[in-house]
């Protein structure tokens, strides 16, 4: 972990309580979409806004999109200076982000656990994807 970040107590029970959740909800942007599930999950682990938020208030793929060039730097790099480091995707643990996906409109998925990762997309809504069909494209951040 960095920037002096501590897991709270119980994060482990929170936050598969909450993903059981979400995958319940159905999909929408600014809601449940991957951006959106990642920087609601890392607040349950942290107990703190860990990024700077994401704008809440967008409502459709061209928003979404202009916020990611509105951050002027790929998204993983975006998190990288919010103090992530990145871990070897075999070794993905609960609390973690693994980004994935086109650069244009990345995908995000937050894992659970070592076995579990949730993500969300328009088609889908919020699912499970299992953490050994992570492919060797994907990078994973932790906290």
């Amino acid at each position: 972990m960095s920037r002096g970040l501590s897991k709270v107590p119980n994060w482990e029970e929170r936050l598969l309580l909450w993903a059981e959740a979400k995958r319940r909800e159905p999909w929408a942007w600014g809601e449940t979409d991957c951006g959106n599930l990642a920087r609601e999950a890392l607040r349950i682990v942290y107990g703190c806004s860990v990024v700077q938020t994401f704008p809440l208030q967008y409502k459709s793929r061209a928003e979404a999109i202009r916020w990611l060039r509105e951050l002027g730097q790929p998204l993983g790099q975006y998190l990288l200076d919010y103090g992530a480091t990145v871990v070897p995707t075999a070794d993905v643990q609960g609390g973690d982000i693994v980004l994935h996906g086109v650069p244009q409109i990345p995908s995000l998925a937050v894992a659970v656990n070592a076995e579990s990762l949730l993500t969300s997309t328009p088609d889908l809504g919020p699912h499970w994807i299992n953490a050994a069909a992570i492919d060797a494209a994907s990078t994973a951040y932790r906290f």
